[in-house]
């Protein structure tokens, strides 16, 4: 299947139909380049070890346009209209690693109601060879299962997503995918920010010191929007007073 989604009708449509969707271009060349640098030897960096690649925020601030500036953004906001930010983080697959079975990032529910979005901001190009993402398309609107000899193997309908840098795969939460053995000499790195309804808690990992919702300075100032993707403040709707929200994150 050819996915030629181009206006925003054109993605949502085919998000909604096909449950995921591609935004070519998602970032400029030169934040792609800074995130790049910035993310070339996450291995080694001791912030990273320490958040374990997660809560990306609490990490460095040069993530934070990835809260609400890349291209995706309007594609999300249709799809759900009462957006929160659950978790941002960065996933690596190695040199011989990197396969992952078929699965779902929300089980036993199907259908075309739309739950949270998982997207991956890739800034490696993704390719047959180092094992590049694989969907099942519609397979988020009718309940199936896939016995344990299919788990890693091609099947009917499968679409492999290979594309440049830089590039944005938006997927619904109960889309069947997996990822292929990267054989190549270089890392395939992705940055997933993952949304969801403003109703939902957020994604929390009690072995990390550094909760990204306790970074005031992404809320303060950057008006109710932001606050809104942040878990913060919903006009005319749910409210956790700052002072409150941010404390309760240090406990």
């Amino acid at each position: 299947m050819n996915h030629q989604a181009t206006t925003l009708a054109e993605h949502t449509d085919f998000f909604r139909t096909h449950g995921y969707t591609i935004v070519e271009n998602a970032v400029d060349a030169a934040y792609l380049s800074e995130l790049q640098r910035a993310t070339e030897h996450h291995r080694e960096d001791p912030r990273y070890q320490v958040a374990q690649g997660r809560n990306l925020l609490a990490i460095d601030p040069i993530f934070e346009n990835l809260i609400d500036g890349h291209a995706g953004m309007p594609i999300l906001e249709a799809l759900i209209p009462d957006l929160q930010m659950l978790a941002m983080d960065i996933r690596a697959c190695y040199p011989g690693g990197g396969a992952m079975a078929w699965h779902t990032d929300i089980d036993h529910f199907s259908g075309p109601s739309i739950v949270s979005i998982n997207t991956a901001l890739y800034l490696d190009n993704l390719t047959a060879e180092n094992g590049a993402l694989r969907v099942l398309p519609r397979s988020h609107l009718t309940p199936f299962t896939i016995s344990e000899a299919e788990q890693h193997l091609e099947l009917p309908g499968e679409v492999m997503v290979q594309c440049q840098a830089g590039t944005m795969v938006l997927f619904q939460d109960t889309l069947w995918h997996r990822t292929g053995m990267n054989t190549t000499d270089r890392q395939r790195r992705g940055l997933f920010i993952y949304y969801g309804h403003f109703w939902m808690k957020q994604c929390y990992y009690p072995g990390n010191p550094v909760p990204f919702p306790s970074m005031r300075q992404y809320i303060d100032g950057k008006g109710a929007k932001r606050a809104q993707l942040l878990g913060s403040y919903r006009e005319n709707s749910e409210f956790n007073r700052a002072e409150y929200f941010l404390e309760s994150c240090r406990n």
